[in-house]
C-alpha cells in the first residue's frame, strides 16, 4: 500500500501496515508518530533497498546426531516439510554431535548464503544440559567466525499443547495398530 503524500493529513490516510525505522526490531506496525520513518522507509523500499527488519533470516534445526545415519536422514525429511510449511528460504540441518553437518557447518552455509540472522531451533523437547550449554557453546564458537551474523537459539519443543496433541495421535495410531 502507498503511503499518504506529506500533505494528505493523517486523519484521511489509509491504515499504514508498514514497519517503520524504530519499530522494525519490535515487528511493530506504523502508529502517527511514526509515519515520517515510514515514508523513509517506502523510500527506501522503492529505491531497491531492504527495509529494517526485512534481513534474511535462516533457520537451523538442530538434532542430537546419531551415528545411525537413518536417524540423522529424519531431520532432514523434517526440514523439508518445516521448509514447505513455513516457506522459509533458507533452512538447514545441523546435529549437536556424532553426524555432519556440525552446528559451525549449517551456520557457515547460513552466511554463505546471504542470511544476517540465524535462529538456531532445537529438536529437543526439554531444557537439559545440551539446551543450556552444548549448544550455545557451539552457536557461539560459530558466530564467532561470522562477524556481523546474529545468531539466536530458539526454545525447545517443550510442553506445548502441540506437542500433547501429537502425542496422542500417535498413541491413538499405536492402540488402533494393536488392535485395542
Amino acid at each position: 500500500m502507498a503511503l499518504p503524500p506529506p500533505s494528505q493529513s493523517l486523519s484521511t490516510a489509509p491504515r499504514i501496515w508498514l514497519t517503520c525505522d524504530r519499530c522494525a526490531l519490535q515487528g511493530s506496525r506504523v502508529t502517527r508518530p511514526h509515519l515520517r520513518s515510514a515514508r523513509r522507509l517506502q523510500a527506501r523500499s522503492t529505491a531497491g533497498e531492504s527495509p529494517p527488519g526485512s534481513a534474511q533470516v535462516a533457520v537451523v534445526l538442530v538434532d542430537h546426531g546419531s551415528r545411525r545415519s537413518e536417524a540423522n536422514a529424519m531431520l532432514d525429511t523434517f526440514a523439508d516439510l518445516y521448509r514447505s510449511t513455513s516457506q522459509r528460504s533458507i533452512v538447514k540441518t545441523a546435529h549437536m554431535e556424532l553426524a555432519e553437518p556440525s552446528i559451525a557447518a549449517a551456520i557457515a552455509d547460513c552466511a554463505r548464503e546471504g542470511a544476517s540472522k540465524v535462529i538456531v531451533a532445537p529438536y529437543f523437547l526439554s531444557r537439559g544440559r545440551h539446551i543450556k550449554e552444548d549448544i550455545p557453546a557451539l552457536v557461539e564458537a560459530a558466530a564467532a567466525e561470522h562477524p556481523g551474523l546474529e545468531c539466536v537459539i530458539a526454545s525447545p519443543l517443550g510442553t506445548d499443547e502441540l506437542v500433547a496433541q501429537l502425542i496422542e495421535k500417535r498413541v491413538q495410531e499405536a492402540e488402533l495398530a494393536s488392535g485395542s
